[in-house]
């Protein structure tokens, strides 16, 4: 039989602080230490509380407790019927769903053209199978034990106050109050602790429905709804829990706002819609069909509006609103992100259709290429198989060696990853929340509501489907929009509906805290969905969706019920009673632990509400994420302190406690909130000193963890000192543990937190004397024993060191910026000895090797053996590195480059890189060694495969047909530019290599007519470009002698560029070459009137002025306008050197001297200039003056400069 005991009670709660600590780190944490800062350090500490939530789960079960723990019963119950211990994992309307979407991705996996990669997650996104395992775990062991009201009270408090802190992050980045230097603008689009303000807003927008649902109780309960008659309604302890959840509220709704975020904010306005509805539906007030009117047509007020400002042109002034303008260009898909995705969607569609099997380097193919529209190509693999099929447009918009790694849309996501497979799975889950929470609402009860809802959603779906499709000109792109409007248009109409047709059926007031807590879970997840479907779902949303998912299955079915705050008086479960029953086929029973039935009573107020760890874990995630050490100080208070008080300005710091307010008011609302609602719950009319001592004891537990682990991280933070006799290379492994350690310090919090919290959350359990300590506690211990370890193996060797190797990365990035390439190639070891599947940092680490081979002399004084492998890189120490010669160093970059290729072949940067770096080491050798030929013949080889596997990469093959003419291969190299131009006519260097190469070869014709195709190309597209070929042209016309075309050239340049001064400079040579020189003259004067200010294009205007002014004979003109130059660039030595011989030549020696003595300053080595000095000096008859120029002149001169300086001293000196 199964039994109750203190280790079952603790792991349930060491579970329950488990999905706790997931609602909070992962929206909340971010790391400034390592190189991706956001995601992947999340999904990192998401995935260390998965792996303890399970081995809690498994000790528990060991154990002899409950697997799927019983509803809970206010008013006691009996232990469940045998086997009632495991069957609720199955008896639940989403164990098919999920089940099978699991098995999706394990094939997916499987399957996948990159095994290992989505299995642990990418570099950038970490979002592999792994990570999906460990959402799923924390949702399904969440719905295994949620059951208690005090559980529920906890979770929401979480999710709203994580919610409040990150928001009032997002406003202190808008007024330009945030310490921490971000590299974008966080100002205009808030991304506060998500780093990203699309994936800001898509959380936020979670929060907001379960804040929402608190306000609305928490008024629902002033007007003495949802609750039995008699109770005392405790009207301030309302109004003030009411006051600070609004407060949150509007907090929420300014950061959604400020992101700027569309997606987000039509997922946002759906689900309020929704809520709205849902609400009145359930609550029935008087009129009620009437409000249900005006919010449906205040809806199609919106949707027709929304409509109006993406077609109809007299709308658009909705343009020039702030923030609301953004919604007015859904639709279009030809510029800006819109295009991305379209580009991208169109990528995704044509990898379901039939084609041809991706090729690996090594020459095989993809042997089940018939079966991947069914299984996908592999969650997280979608970056390294999209480049088979990159739209050559979309380098247009992004990064030419850019591959997107997600579609921005959840449809084709899931398509692409997991194939047909997982998209239908993941869709039946999405309906079966949706129908099941529909259910529980009581908007369908009948089977005619089941049939009505399958309708209207099939309807609403094929409707939006046909409509997309023809929309978009019968492409299947938009096929991904379709199938979320489609749905929640489905979801709309069928609730707009069910609200008339269930208009006169009323729930039991009981039963409404239950209901409206349904529609805030229901109402976030809508919203959520429907945001994924315009961005990327996140590890915060990704775990609040199954957290949610969770709770919502576990209300609906009546598992747990939100009674504590709302409806009944508090109950306290005494300690169980011993009772035998009756074992079939046995004489005796067995003992088992049964509770007794708990017992009615007004319990005292507690000294401190348990939201209080959460509270703690939140501190204690701020001291991580704020607490820097920029100013270098050895003090950790002074650290601390100076984290939240201060922020730098200009390399100053001023004072600025914009986070110390942001933790304060985080505090202030969550200590209210909680003790309110003890409060509330307890039916207490608690006094003043109650609730002075709550603060108190609150901010003792809170702000005193905060200063504990704050001087801990402080220490850790301040610099090191070197103990006496360690080496250079020991403290510098020194500082990289300790710098590298933080995560893993942190990590180690977490669990220990987790720990403690389970402590607190079954403390009640554990104080009881007559409660057993466990049922079968070697079991129980050999299962903890045994996932202990285990865990602590995957948490170690994967959690934390995948980041402490990202944070050795990002110091090595530091060392790249300053060309120090001995340094970088270090940290990048060191990173990659760490991490040795992490691909990305052997990307860097050959990169290095390589620029480190560049400067490195012909011949070392250390050398690496005749075959190299990955382990003897990794090896290599500074000192060595640094003694190599530049052989080895290539070799070394090859050894890497190529490991790097075997671990994730379809990644054609590795084979590019291989590429490259055949082609620089052909370039590093003797241009008649026979090792050029070679090496550049296996660069030809590695462009081969590369273009084999992006086939539509411009830029790959005009780099291929770089490497063919250095190899003197005219033929091949003109046929691979040709191929990148026909895959991207917009591509400027591809016509500028093909210029060059006809230029060399003397092909004229064959030049003209290019340019004139790139000029008509690019007039209309990209004006600049087509400024650039105009004037390339007008160089052929002018060299051929074709001087009249090339100055029509360079007019058409003016009127693409008004004021171009290439164009106008080269209508001034043109003229003058043509005899023309008043109109030469005109046009430079032209060029120079419309340059003013930008100093380097009025330059030649000016010198090309000067010299027509010298042919027309008016020397004192061109002195003016070289003296104008003069103004403008003082310090151009050439325009001095020109004046001066202009005034020698009219005998101006005062000017002589005067530019002699500017030309002096600024080429002192020069002799030149104070002989000229002193000869004019002497011309002017002021010797005196002369002579310290000329002994100066005889001081700089040469050998055979000297006699005559020294004819000119004696000059000066009358032979003295």
């Amino acid at each position: 039989m199964l039994t109750r005991t203190k280790l079952d009670q603790w792991c349930n709660a060491v579970i329950e602080a488990g999905w706790l600590a997931a609602l909070v780190v992962a929206p909340l944490f971010f790391n400034v230490f390592s190189s991706r800062v956001f995601e992947p350090d999340k999904i990192s500490l998401v995935r260390t509380i998965a792996l303890t939530m399970t081995v809690a789960w498994l000790i528990k079960v060991a154990n002899g407790g409950y697997a799927w723990q019983p509803a809970f019963a206010a008013n006691g119950g009996q232990e469940p019927p045998p086997g009632a211990n495991w069957r609720g994992w199955v008896r639940n309307p989403f164990f098919i769903p999920v089940t099978a979407l699991i098995v999706a991705y394990l094939l997916s996996t499987i399957f996948s053209v990159a095994g290992f990669v989505s299995w642990f997650g990418s570099y950038q996104r970490l979002q592999g199978t792994y990570s999906f395992l460990a959402y799923v775990t924390i949702g399904g062991l969440a719905a295994a034990t949620l059951r208690r009201p005090e559980q529920l009270r906890r979770v929401q408090h979480a999710v709203i106050l994580t919610g409040l802190a990150c928001s009032i992050y997002g406003i202190v980045q808008h007024y330009g109050l945030d310490p921490l230097p971000w590299g974008g603008d966080v100002q205009s689009r808030v991304a506060a602790n998500a780093g990203n303000a699309i994936f800001l807003a898509a959380y936020v927008i979670m929060a907001f429905f379960l804040t929402l649902e608190r306000v609305f109780s928490s008024f629902l309960r002033l007007l003495g709804l949802g609750q039995p008659d008699g109770i005392d309604r405790q009207e301030w302890q309302a109004s003030l829990a009411g006051g600070a959840y609004l407060f949150v509220l509007l907090v929420q709704t300014v950061a959604i706002f400020w992101t700027q975020s569309r997606g987000p904010w039509l997922g946002w306005l759906l689900a309020i819609y929704l809520f709205a509805l849902l609400a009145f539906t359930t609550l029935r007030p008087r009129f009620y069909r009437i409000f249900t009117g005006v919010i449906v047509g205040a809806a199609l007020l919106g949707v027709f509006v929304l409509l109006a400002a993406n077609t109809i042109p007299s709308f658009s002034f909705v343009r020039d609103i702030p923030y609301l303008g953004r919604l007015t260009n859904l639709i279009e898909l030809d510029t800006g992100t819109g295009r991305v995705r379209a580009l991208i969607w169109s990528g995704s569609a044509e990898m379901m259709l039939p084609h041809d099997p991706l090729v690996f380097p090594d020459g095989a193919q993809d042997t089940i290429n018939a079966i991947r529209p069914l299984v996908g190509y592999g969650p997280e693999a979608m970056w390294v198989a999209f480049n088979r099929f990159y739209p050559p447009d979309l380098a247009h918009v992004e990064a030419r060696n850019a591959s997107p790694d997600r579609s921005h849309n959840e449809t084709w996501d899931s398509m692409v990853v997991t194939g047909l497979l997982g998209f239908v799975t993941y869709t039946a889950v999405i309906l079966t929340l949706l129908y099941w929470a529909l259910r529980w609402l009581g908007l369908i009860v009948k089977r005619r509501d089941s049939l009505l809802f399958a309708a209207v959603m099939a309807l609403s779906v094929a409707v939006s489907l046909i409509g997309f499709y023809f929309f978009d000109q019968q492409q299947l792109r938009l096929f991904g929009l379709a199938m979320p409007f489609g749905l929640m248009g489905g979801l709309a109409l069928f609730v707009s509906i069910a609200a008339f047709l269930h208009g006169d059926t009323r729930p039991a007031r009981a039963d409404l805290p239950r209901l409206m807590l349904i529609i805030g879970l229901l109402t976030a997840i809508v919203a959520h969905y429907f945001e994924i479907h315009f961005g990327i779902a996140i590890g915060a949303t990704r775990t609040s969706f199954w957290v949610f998912t969770a709770m919502l299955m576990v209300l609906g079915m009546r598992l747990a019920q939100p009674q504590a705050e709302e409806l009944l008086a508090p109950v306290e479960e005494t300690a169980p009673a011993e009772v035998k029953p009756a074992v079939a086929g046995k004489g005796k029973g067995k003992t088992a632990l049964l509770p007794r039935r708990p017992r009615q009573l007004v319990a005292a107020l507690p000294m401190l509400p348990a939201t209080v760890m959460t509270d703690l874990l939140i501190f204690l995630t701020f001291v991580y994420i704020y607490s820097t050490n920029a100013q270098g100080s050895s003090d950790p208070l002074s650290i601390l302190f100076t984290s939240v008080l201060q922020r730098p300005v200009n390399g100053q710091l001023v004072s600025s406690p914009a986070i110390f307010f942001l933790m304060f008011f985080t505090w202030l609302i969550g200590a209210t909130v909680a003790l309110a609602g003890e409060s509330l719950a307890h039916r207490r009319a608690a006094s003043v000193n109650w609730w002075l001592r709550g603060y108190g004891l609150h901010a003792a537990v809170v702000w005193g963890g905060w200063l504990f682990y704050g001087m801990i991280q402080g220490w850790r933070l301040a610099p090191m000192s070197a103990p006496p006799g360690t080496s250079n290379q020991d403290f510098l492994n020194m500082q990289l543990d300790r710098v590298g350690g933080h995560f893993g310090f942190f990590t180690g919090v977490v669990i220990v937190w987790m720990l403690g919290a389970g402590v607190v959350y079954a403390w009640p359990w554990l104080r009881q004397r007559g409660l057993p300590v466990a049922g079968r506690p070697l079991l129980a211990a050999g299962a903890g024993i045994a996932g202990s370890a285990l865990a602590l193996l995957l948490i170690v060797s994967v959690n934390i060191n995948l980041v402490m190797a990202d944070i050795v990365y990002k110091q090595g990035q530091q060392f790249d910026a300053q060309g120090n390439w001995v340094s970088s190639v270090e940290l990048y070891r060191r990173a990659l000895a760490t991490r040795k599947t992490e691909d990305h940092y052997m990307l860097f680490l050959g990169r290095a090797l390589l620029e480190q081979a560049k400067q490195a002399p012909v011949a070392g004084t250390a050398s690496l053996p005749a075959t190299l492998t990955l382990d003897d890189v990794l090896a290599l120490t500074p000192d060595v590195v640094a003694q190599l010669g530049r052989e080895d160093l290539l070799r070394a970059a090859e050894a890497v480059l190529l490991d790097a290729q075997k671990v994730n072949p379809l990644n054609t940067d590795h084979t590019a890189n291989l590429a490259r770096l055949y082609r620089t080491w052909a370039d590093l050798v003797a241009a008649d060694s026979p090792e050029r030929g070679e090496r550049l013949a296996e660069s030809l080889a590695m462009y081969e495969t590369a273009v084999t596997l992006s086939p539509n990469a411009a830029h790959l093959w005009n780099e291929r047909g770089n490497a063919y003419l250095a190899l003197g291969d005219n033929e091949n190299a003109m046929a691979a530019y040709e191929k990148s131009l026909s895959l991207d006519q917009l591509y400027d260097q591809t016509y500028l290599l093909m210029a060059d190469m006809l230029d060399r070869t003397g092909q004229t014709e064959a030049l003209t007519d290019l340019l004139d195709q790139a000029v008509a190309t690019f007039t209309g597209r990209n004006n600049d470009m087509a400024v650039q070929m105009l004037s390339y042209l007008s160089v052929v016309q002018a060299r051929s002698g074709d001087l009249a075309s090339a100055a029509a050239t360079n007019e058409r340049i003016l009127e693409l560029a008004p004021g171009n001064a290439t164009a106008l400079r080269n209508l001034a040579v043109i003229a003058r070459d043509q005899g023309d020189l008043d109109a030469g003259l005109a046009w430079a004067e032209q060029g120079i009137a419309a340059n003013t200010g930008n100093v380097a294009e009025v330059k030649p205007l000016y010198q090309v002025a000067a010299e027509i002014q010298q042919l027309q004979g008016n020397l004192p003109g061109a002195i003016a306008t070289y003296e104008q130059l003069r103004t403008v660039d003082p310090n151009d030595t050439t325009t001095l050197q020109v004046l001066l011989s202009f005034y020698v030549q009219q005998g101006e020696d005062a000017k002589v001297v005067e530019i002699a003595q500017a030309l002096a300053a600024l080429d002192p080595a020069n002799f030149l200039h104070p002989w000229q000095a002193a000869q004019a000096l002497l011309r002017l008859n002021r010797a005196q003056e002369a002579l310290p120029f000329a002994q100066q002149a005889l001081t700089l001169a040469g050998p055979e400069q000297q006699p005559a300086i020294e004819a000119l001293i004696q000059q000066i000196t009358g032979g003295q």
